[in-house]
């Protein structure tokens, strides 16, 4: 499956130093997953959920 090269590469790196984690950025998201992020915003943003939200958290429990 690997090559003794490939194996003799791996052995010699530093795991930390093997692979860059990539960042995230919107042109790498599906449009779908954007849509449904910005759906959610927009229901986030909404001032009536906000206030339901305060309320809710000021309730004696």
């Amino acid at each position: 499956m690997y090559s003794e090269e490939d194996r003799r590469q791996a052995t010699n790196q530093n795991p930390a130093d093997a692979e860059e984690i990539p960042m995230l950025q919107r042109r790498t998201i599906h449009p779908d997953s954007l849509k449904f992020m910005d759906m959610a915003k927009e229901v986030l943003d909404n001032p009536t959920l906000k206030k339901a939200i305060d309320d809710e958290q000021q309730k004696p429990k």
